[in-house]
């Protein structure tokens, strides 16, 4: 027998929060838990096997390349998982969104003699990473929405740039 520990702070939202959770086991439904919730940084390591499965795949549309994989890990590695890998998948939402989009409008890369800003594309193909592992999350039943959709495009922009900045 599985244990729930309900988020009820008073005996009425405890008693609504027991009827609900009898309503989703008579229809055969699993409890959402946010602390049963895996952290991002253990969806990922899911969803990186989950693409490594679909290298090869007879289905084009299901096809991943090895590529496409290891750019995804790296993606997740390098600067997703740093800002957001402690973050519960059930509890994302769009502010820890907007927060890994500040750090990546902030991040300046020490590879070349000037450090120098991530660009655009780089940035979006960040956000479509993360994207896709929500998604992941979603198909799971692990997450109730994809909350970087919600993000407006506007918010998607770089911080302005300071001239005086090097």
């Amino acid at each position: 027998m599985v244990r729930h520990r309900l988020e009820a702070r008073t005996k009425t939202d405890a008693i609504i929060e027991l009827g609900a959770l009898r309503v989703d086991y008579e229809r055969g439904e699993l409890h959402r838990s946010a602390q049963l919730s895996p952290t991002l940084s253990e969806l990922a390591d899911d969803y990186v096997a989950h693409l490594r499965d679909r290298i090869g795949d007879p289905s084009p549309k299901q096809r991943r390349s090895p590529r496409t994989v290891a750019d995804a890990r790296y993606k997740l590695d390098r600067y997703i998982l740093p800002v957001l890998g402690n973050v519960r998948a059930a509890e994302l939402d769009v502010s820890d969104v907007l927060r890994l989009l500040d750090s990546l409008a902030a991040y300046r890369s020490s590879r070349r003699r000037e450090p120098t800003r991530l660009s655009s594309n780089t940035r979006s193909g960040i956000l479509s990473t993360l994207s896709g592992l929500v998604r992941y999350g979603v198909k799971r039943g692990l997450i109730e929405r994809n909350v970087v959709r919600d993000v407006d495009r506007d918010d998607r922009r770089a911080a302005p740039v300071d001239p005086r900045d090097p």
